[in-house]
């Protein structure tokens, strides 16, 4: 039932504030079990949407537990990436969604991130993500933090994007320059 709440959830709120369209090609960077990308498989046309995390046993996980989630992965031939080892397409996609994943990135490694998700948009594509903000930068546990929103915003800037929308926690950015 989660999957079916995110996804009639976060598919009108993409097309509303994204411009999210059914040919685009979406990026769930840091997608887990693929909450977000249940709906996005669903909504989009085959061969668009790609997934990428860490490890893949939240996918196979998802897959295992739900024959319609594995029935979409494999029709509308999504794709798995492994970040750090598989070659994610550069400049291809129009949309990267990082849902609940800069709280699990360490300071150190944060800039580097917005690094990395500027390479894999397309040059006027969109990126959305979530953060836990915070007026100091705190370790909450030892996989959990929070950031100043001028930490984010610094780095959006420093890597090629242009801030479209701030929604709650979440921020719209657009890329508007190439690495």
């Amino acid at each position: 039932l989660v999957y079916f709440s995110s996804a009639a959830k976060l598919i009108p709120f993409l097309v509303k504030y994204c411009n999210l369209k059914k040919s685009n090609k979406v990026l769930d960077y840091g997608s887990g079990g693929l909450r977000c990308g249940f709906g996005l498989l669903d909504f989009l046309e085959p061969s668009s949407y790609s997934c990428a995390d860490i490890t893949e046993r939240f996918l196979k996980e998802a897959q295992d537990n739900s024959d319609l989630l594995s029935y979409l992965f494999k029709n509308k031939k999504g794709d798995f990436y492994k970040i750090g080892r598989d070659n994610i397409p550069l400049d291809y996609y129009d949309l990267v969604i990082s849902i609940y994943v800069i709280c699990h990135i360490p300071k150190g490694e944060l800039e580097d991130y917005f690094k990395t998700i500027n390479k894999f948009l397309k040059l006027g594509g969109r990126f959305y993500f979530d953060f836990i903000p915070s007026p100091i930068h705190l370790i909450q546990n030892s996989i959990t933090f929070t950031y100043p929103y001028r930490t984010i915003l610094k780095y959006l800037e420093k890597y090629g994007f242009k801030i479209e929308n701030t929604l709650g926690f979440g921020i719209i950015a657009t890329k508007i320059l190439s690495l």
